[in-house]
């Protein structure tokens, strides 16, 4: 199966390599046997076929706000499309993404998704680096946020440390 997804640019300048939030409603598509039920099998490619990176917020899936993050060019002041794929059952979920934006240092979906290896323990890196968190005290995931799940911290000694020497150096840091 083949969706088009329709992305309009906000800026007027052409973005290379970047991060795009992709919202994909996946309850009716699951329901209906054209999805599987771990959103494993969806795929995104340009208008011109070529397939794009992209990681999955895997606590969204089988729901009306499933979250990719897919790496790609938009055109400033423009619609922009990019097709989802799916309904591949022999297709497992794509953990074999790469970093297209090398002043990307950290990047976390904090949704504890055990297909990356978080747990109630562990946040991890998307940004290729190796910058997981530990999660300490009593900061602890919520599967009801808004899109999906989220950490909380009750602002008493709650925190998720990120340990690396990426961050030394940093005169400067957006979030």
């Amino acid at each position: 199966y083949r969706q088009v997804v329709e992305l309009e640019s906000g800026v007027t300048s052409n973005l290379n390599n970047t991060i795009v939030m992709v919202n994909l409603s996946t309850t009716s598509l699951i329901s209906e046997g054209k999805m599987r039920s771990d959103c494993g099998d969806i795929r995104f490619t340009d208008n011109e076929s070529n397939e794009l990176e992209f990681t999955l917020e895997t606590s969204t899936c089988n729901s009306t706000n499933t979250i990719a993050w897919v790496q790609m060019n938009l055109t400033g002041s423009a619609n922009n499309t990019v097709y989802a794929y799916y309904g591949n059952s022999g297709a497992t979920l794509k953990t074999d993404y790469s970093n297209l934006d090398e002043g990307l240092v950290l990047y976390m979906h904090m949704d504890n998704s055990s297909e990356y290896g978080e747990n109630d323990n562990l946040v991890y890196d998307f940004s290729g680096n190796g910058n997981n968190g530990t999660v300490y005290d009593d900061a602890h995931y919520n599967s009801s946020g808004m899109f999906g799940g989220t950490y909380e911290f009750d602002g008493v000694n709650d925190y998720i440390l990120i340990d690396s020497s990426d961050f030394d150096s940093m005169s400067e840091l957006t979030y």
